[in-house]
């Protein structure tokens, strides 16, 4: 007879998950001349650097803020499922050109947005630093945007990046245009940082449990069908029965692996495991090693 216990082990396990991604990654989303077809001010941005070209605005005729450019993504790119908190980086090089008056003086910034695969719907997630006065020389711009919340993407949403030029001077300034240049070694592009915005990949939990006789000696050999599991996993505060398949294997000297793999990432799992005896009672089964998260 197994030595018997009123009480059966009950742990708690926190399921998180490995990321298809690892360390520190970004990527850089290349700003092209090469239009989009949703046409307008929209032109390419993808993961391949462009050759040297140019981008020019419309005319600006007031003291305003004016739409000039947007670079938008390839359809299926960049098949994120999550923008991560964190500060996103944008390389620019840009310069202004006047008409015949005063200079305007003309600076700029951009925002961020997720759009579904048509370029449709649109939201805005984020909105940049603003550059200093431009000048007439082409100047490299380190412009950044920082996300305060998490980002949820559809893996065929894509991104877009909008530019705005502000201007200030009434009457009898300039009209103006921005020149924004792309490719070769001006190099200008939106830096996306992917740590951790892979999909997390459930891993197994690994449990070992050693089971004892009722003179604490180990017990090899058990039938695997004596063993069983109660799983259940944390629903808004409430543990509920889990559908994962607890699975049971013999190590050696009393020692029998017990692992499951979860369905979900960050979720709390409660893991019950028995030993029958006979047909009414349990053994304790006892923990040896918790292996954790693989």
């Amino acid at each position: 007879m197994y030595s018997l216990d009123d009480h059966i082990v009950d742990h708690a396990i926190l399921a998180v998950g490995s990321s298809s991604s690892s360390g520190s990654v970004n990527l850089d989303e290349f700003f092209s001349f090469t239009a989009d077809v949703l046409g307008g001010l929209y032109y390419v941005m993808s993961t391949t650097e462009s050759a040297d070209g140019t981008v020019v605005s419309p005319t600006i005729t007031s003291a305003t803020t004016t739409a000039i450019f947007n670079w938008i993504t390839p359809v299926g790119h960049p098949a994120l499922k999550r923008l991560v908190t964190g500060i996103y980086d944008i390389h620019a090089h840009l310069k202004y050109t006047k008409g015949a008056g005063l200079a305007r003086t003309t600076t700029v910034y951009c925002e961020l947005y997720k759009t579904d695969a048509a370029g449709g719907t649109q939201v805005k997630v984020g909105t940049s630093s603003t550059t200093v006065a431009l000048t007439t020389a082409d100047i490299f711009y380190d412009l950044y945007l920082t996300l305060g919340t998490e980002v949820t993407l559809a893996t065929s949403d894509r991104l877009a990046l909008k530019w705005f030029a502000v201007t200030t001077g009434a009457g009898g300034y300039a009209d103006t245009t921005v020149t924004m240049t792309v490719g070769g070694t001006a190099d200008p592009h939106l830096s996306i940082s992917t740590s951790g915005a892979a999909s997390l990949v459930p891993v197994a939990v690994r449990y070992v449990v050693t089971v004892t006789s009722d003179l604490d000696i180990p017990l090899t050999g058990v039938t695997l069908g004596l063993f069983t599991a109660t799983l259940q996993r944390d629903i808004s505060g409430t543990f509920t029965t889990s559908a994962e398949t607890v699975t049971f294997t013999e190590i050696s000297g009393g020692e029998y692996l017990v692992s499951f793999t979860p369905t979900a990432t960050r979720v709390v799992y409660r893991l019950r495991v028995q030993c029958q005896s006979d047909g009414t009672n349990y053994d304790i089964v006892t923990p040896s090693e918790f292996q954790g998260l693989s």
